[in-house]
């Protein structure tokens, strides 16, 4: 997606899901995500070298929203599948919550900053409020790295 103003435009790009660690770590023995976890912050350090690296985190109040998504979405049984949905869904959805975990473990140390949105809505408006969300927590984060950048 490509946000502009009159000043400049923001590309962003979804480089890595974390939901994608979190289904792994669940799938995985702990070690073997460990060390995927510790690829992502290789990968996530060097792209902060000429980008603004920011996480946003989908928030749900249930996983009652990934059930019903699933029971809809073919595609998404598809590239996910699971045994259980009911349980699975639940235990997919304690671990993207998990936000405590994710700074600590990832954002934290390489100083990434994290903006929560609601996900539970579904369609277009829905996206978009999201996508501009984004692009709104972005331009603050640029204009305050240039501010930072020419106070020193």
């Amino acid at each position: 997606a490509l946000f502009q103003d009159s000043k400049r435009s923001i590309r962003v790009v979804e480089t890595w899901h974390v939901g994608n660690a979190a289904w792994y770590k669940l799938r995985q023995q702990k070690s073997a995500a460990n060390t995927d976890l510790e690829r992502y912050k290789i990968a996530i350090s060097k792209h902060q070298e000429s980008s603004l690296v920011v996480v946003v985190q989908l928030m749900l109040t249930s996983p009652s929203t990934m059930v019903r998504r699933r029971e809809i979405d073919t595609d998404n049984r598809k590239r996910l599948p699971m045994q259980d949905d009911e349980k699975e869904c639940h235990q997919l959805y304690i671990a993207l919550q998990d936000s405590i975990n994710l700074k600590k473990d990832m954002l934290d140390p390489l100083g990434i900053p994290l903006l929560q949105v609601n996900n539970d809505v579904d369609g277009d408006e829905a996206m978009e409020k999201i996508l501009m969300d984004i692009l709104s927590f972005v331009q603050k984060r640029l204009h305050h790295q240039v501010l930072v950048a020419s106070s020193e």
